[in-house]
């Protein structure tokens, strides 16, 4: 009981910073096997989950970066960079970028890698999510 009290206020403190900083995620995880508490959320290992995958956050230092980058293989590729977001948030921002503009791409390193040169409609999307953009 001493152990699950002291985690609860752990977890209570860490929500209260997190609030404060602007941080926020509706993510729910079911374990396979049950037994287990379903507000787990398996990439901040919090309950309830704390990470920021929702979203750009309140304030955005510095401009998203999104640049074409041409590679030896041929077309090249669309590059965004400095993405201010959790991981996950950017494989769900890339999903929603592909989907839009009928391409492939993928997140490696930490940035966006979208196929061909799609510059302007990738900021023009990222403009409307919120997002500062600086097209180089």
């Amino acid at each position: 009981n001493g152990t699950v009290k002291a985690d609860k206020e752990v977890s209570d403190t860490f929500m209260e910073s997190a609030k404060e900083l602007g941080i926020h995620c509706n993510k729910t995880w079911v374990p396979p096997f049950g037994g287990a508490d379903p507000n787990f959320c398996p990439h901040c290992r919090h309950i309830p989950c704390v990470c920021n995958q929702l979203g750009a956050p309140k304030k955005q230092t510095e401009p998203v970066r999104v640049r074409f980058a041409k590679n030896a293989k041929g077309s090249g590729m669309t590059l965004v960079e400095k993405l201010p977001l959790h991981p996950q948030g950017k494989e769900d921002l890339l999903k929603k970028i592909k989907k839009s503009l009928g391409c492939g791409g993928t997140v490696k390193e930490g940035r966006l890698e979208i196929q061909g040169d799609k510059k302007a409609q990738t900021a023009a999307i990222l403009q409307k999510e919120g997002y500062k953009v600086r097209v180089l």
